[in-house]
This record gives structure tokens, sequence and C-alpha cells, in this order.
């Protein structure tokens, strides 16, 4: 079955409202989000002003900067408004931001970047509202070399598998390439300061334990939360000299820093 754009943004936007309350306490923040964020937090910090006008959440790392926050679900904008009020919360879509032109010196999104439904409009819409000179930073799911030799083929055949068997399929990430972030971000006038590899910090490897978890799912199997992000103990270590010697080979996400020019 086809799912439109729209149909997407709305199932989205249900799924983010029916989170919104637990969000901040769930595993998957604790987990996965709060390491991205705190990564691409390190990186953008030093290259800030201290009062500068910052579009997220950086105020452990710049207390005199003016924050402001944005999402398009309802239910995230209330909980947020509610959980952070130093925060300027507005309910909105990065297509079409609600702030005049040049008014922020950085805007950072993480792991939100697939979810917007016109990139190549939502990208000229940053560059918009960042003043010249002004850093966008963003950390977006990536589709690291062996995903594309190994993982990506195994998984067609493996989601073949599931569908002949009848089983419905839940959401699947969209993933980059480095060099198709940095495309996006040319495009629409900035240029690329830096392009790293963005993972957990050992033992866990979230792009690894992502994968090895879409290719063995067992929907009747829980896990506990001192095993999420781990592989299995004869994989781990593997995994870890993986990433230690070719962080690029399979880093789960690519964290990219570019300036408006």
């Amino acid at each position: 079955m086809h799912t439109t754009p729209g149909g997407r943004r709305a199932r989205d936007d249900r799924h983010f409202d029916r989170w919104a309350a637990r969000y901040d306490r769930s595993l998957t923040q604790s987990l996965l989000f709060g390491p991205v964020q705190r990564s691409v937090v390190a990186a953008v910090a030093p290259r800030l002003p201290p009062g500068a006008r910052v579009l997220d959440r950086l105020r452990t790392a710049l207390p005199g900067a003016a924050l402001f926050g944005l999402d398009r679900s309802s239910g995230m904008t209330e909980a947020a408004r509610h959980l952070r009020s130093y925060l300027r919360i507005e309910r909105g879509t990065a297509e079409s931001l609600p702030h005049p032109d040049g008014c922020f010196d950085a805007v950072v999104t993480t792991v939100s970047f697939h979810h917007w439904t016109d990139k190549v409009a939502a990208v000229a819409e940053v560059r918009r509202v960042l003043r010249p000179g002004g850093l966008l930073v963003l950390s977006v799911p990536y589709d690291n070399p062996l995903r594309r030799s190994v993982v990506n083929p195994l998984l067609s055949f493996v989601t073949w598998r599931r569908r002949r068997a009848g089983m419905r399929l839940g959401f699947v990430e969209y993933r980059f390439t480095a060099r198709e972030v940095c495309r996006f971000l040319t495009d629409a006038g900035f240029a690329v300061v830096s392009v790293s590899p963005n993972d957990y910090a050992p033992p866990r490897t979230v792009g690894l334990w992502v994968d090895w978890q879409n290719l063995t799912f067992n929907p009747f199997a829980r896990l506990a939360r001192e095993d999420l992000f781990l592989l299995p103990r004869p994989w781990r270590r593997l995994a870890l000299a993986l990433m230690r010697l070719s962080p690029w080979t399979a880093a789960g996400e690519v964290a990219v820093v570019a300036r408006a020019s």
C-alpha cells in the first residue's frame, strides 16, 4: 500500500503526540537521543558567541544564550513548554519557520531531519532564519558502507520473507550518505565546516546494534534495559574494534556542521 507524504506526516504527528508525555523518560531518549544530542552540543558550543540565539536545547553549554524550540507535534510542544519553561517553544514546521530573516546564530537538529516532509524547502528556511555566518548543526541516520554493502541487501531479503509470512512492518528510518547531506546543504547556500561519524561511547554501538535488531527481530522477545545497544557478547569485541579502527564504516549517525554563507 502506497502512503502519500501527507499521510506519513499525519502518522508521524500522531505517533509523537502519543509519545510526548513519556518522551523525556523513555529509554530511547536516555540511551539513543541523549548521547547524540550531547555530542552535537559539544561540537557546536565552542563555535558560538556567549549570547548566541539558538533554536534548540543548549542551555548547559551556553548559559547566556536565548533559547528557542520548535516542534510539529502539538503533544511534544505542550510537553516541552511544561517541562522547560525557560525555552520559547513554538509549534510549526521546518518548511515554514515562524521566525524573521537572519534572527539566529545557530540551528541545531538531531535525529529529526528524516521526518521533514520537504527537506529542500526546510533547509532553505533554516538558511533564511540564520544570520550571515550562522551555523546549522544536524545529526542524521547514516547509510554507512557496511549498511550499503551488507546490511541493506540482507534486510531487503528479510523484509521480503516477513511480508510473505504476513507480518506487518513498522517504521523504517531513511538513512543518508554523508555526500547526500552535504549536497542538501551546499545547494541551499551553506559551506560545510565539518563532517564526522557519530555513534555511542563504547561498549554501546547504536548503528551496529540497530542493524542487528532489524535483521534478527523477534516480536515476542523483551529486551532488558541493560542490554539495549549492546551486541551479543561474541560479536561485541569485534564491533568495538571496528568502531575504533574505522568509525566511518559502521557509525549509526553522521553529524554535519555547516555555515551560512
